[in-house]
């Protein structure tokens, strides 16, 4: 099993930024008490200039990202995060058309 790196983003439905920020909170740390993420820090939380929040983090193996799939801890969270916001491409970002994209940290 070798690891593999995603990153992806969330865009908050209005009024709802906070609630996706917490979940963004919870959501490693859960991963990798299930042992599906490396314990490589995650880059938590960055910023796109239209609110769209984006995290990278690494599974440990291919396998493990689906098995995630499978994971009642995991289901509650991505299931929130649907409920709260939406899930959007990386190239739906204004800043990904630039050779150098650049994102805001997240404190």
């Amino acid at each position: 099993m070798s690891a593999i790196a995603v990153i992806y983003a969330v865009r908050p439905h209005p009024g709802q930024k906070e609630q996706v920020r917490g979940l963004f909170e919870r959501h490693v740390p859960t991963l990798r008490s299930l042992g599906l993420v490396t314990e490589r820090p995650a880059l938590l939380l960055w910023s796109a200039t239209d609110g769209v929040f984006i995290e990278s983090f690494e599974w440990t193996s291919v396998e493990h990202s689906r098995r995630a799939e499978a994971e009642p801890a995991v289901q509650e969270i991505w299931g929130a995060f649907a409920r709260h916001g939406e899930f959007v491409p990386l190239a739906s970002l204004s800043e990904t058309a630039r050779t150098f994209a650049h994102f805001e940290p997240v404190a």
